[in-house]
């Protein structure tokens, strides 16, 4: 898992928030979207699900700090098992 930077609790996603402009329409009792969302590129924000901070507002450094998550967590786990044996050696 990953580790959000800014309260460091382990996170398997972030919540991405995009502006921008969708059109529907309303009939009185509900809403139907007509035509695709636009995206106009003003705010696209990638915050930790558990603090709400912002972490990226770019897409690529997002994805890469999800696709490390696994690589972090296999060097914590060997680590924890360096740090055990090593106590269990003195």
């Amino acid at each position: 898992m990953a580790i959000c930077p800014k309260c460091k609790e382990e996170i398997e996603h972030l919540n991405n928030y995009v502006s921008g402009e969708a059109k529907y329409i309303f009939d009185g009792e509900s809403y139907n979207q007509d035509g695709d969302f636009q995206n106009n590129e003003k705010v696209n924000d990638y915050e930790c699900p558990e603090c709400q901070e912002v972490l990226f507002t770019d897409e690529e450094k997002a994805k890469e700090f999800l696709k490390n998550k696994d690589e972090l967590t296999n060097i914590m786990e060997e680590k924890m098992k360096q740090i055990k044996e090593n106590k269990n050696v003195s």
